[in-house]
């Protein structure tokens, strides 16, 4: 038997009773999903050989469980961003169970944490598109990335609003409530947009220019 996937074959040849279940091709060190390929299975019997194939074969990939999920991301903020981004999903079916092509959403989110491929930015690419956990690894370590950046953002902003004598607009630095901090950052990682405007706004989220960071942050 063998698998032809973008010209690569994976043989397998097995001697005697062929009735026997179970088979499943070696990918070794692939990295693929979702080509088409093809299965031909080659029967000897003496001098007489048969061939018969069939193309329109995928490779799917199979949802991790919440428990592999959760040994990455150990955090209950990973766990919430991933959770709203794909209901703990890498792959387009049930959840810890599925087995399927790749979850995607707009404009161009993957996986568990739907990163966006197309930031100009990541080198984000096939690896987390497939695997899962790189694709959680990933997204983990950016929402870190974002975290320092809400929190650099509240601190210095409070800083320059007490140097220019406009105290009152931050009543208290929101960089040193850590909920001000992570409702910023999951608001980020939404719309790539602070929820607080750099006059301070009494305070205050700033909802009305970012509503749709603000309704994530709650969700």
């Amino acid at each position: 038997m063998e698998f032809d996937h973008e010209s690569r074959t994976f043989e397998h040849r097995r001697a005697g009773v062929t009735t026997i279940p179970g088979w499943s091709p070696n990918w070794g060190s692939l990295l693929a999903g979702a080509n088409d390929m093809t299965v031909t299975v080659v029967a000897r019997i003496g001098n007489l050989s048969l061939t018969a194939s069939e193309d329109g074969y995928e490779i799917h990939g199979e949802n991790p469980t919440q428990e592999q999920i959760f040994g990455i991301a150990t955090r209950l903020e990973h766990k919430a961003v991933c959770w709203q981004e794909s209901t703990h999903r890498q792959f387009a079916d049930t959840r810890y169970t599925g087995i399927d092509i790749p979850l995607w959403g707009t404009p161009d989110g993957w996986g568990l944490m739907q990163l966006e491929i197309s930031n100009p930015d990541k080198t984000w690419g096939e690896d987390e598109v497939w695997n899962w956990r790189d694709n959680l690894s990933e997204g983990v370590q950016y929402l870190g990335e974002i975290y320092a950046e809400a929190r650099g953002y509240l601190k210095e902003h409070h800083r320059l609003a007490a140097d220019d004598d406009e105290i009152d607009d931050w009543p208290s630095n929101p960089a040193d409530d850590a909920k001000n901090v992570w409702d910023d950052t999951f608001a980020r990682y939404n719309t790539g947009d602070s929820i607080y405007s750099p006059n301070g706004n009494k305070g205050q989220r700033n909802c009305q220019s970012n509503a749709s960071g603000c309704n994530y942050a709650n969700a």
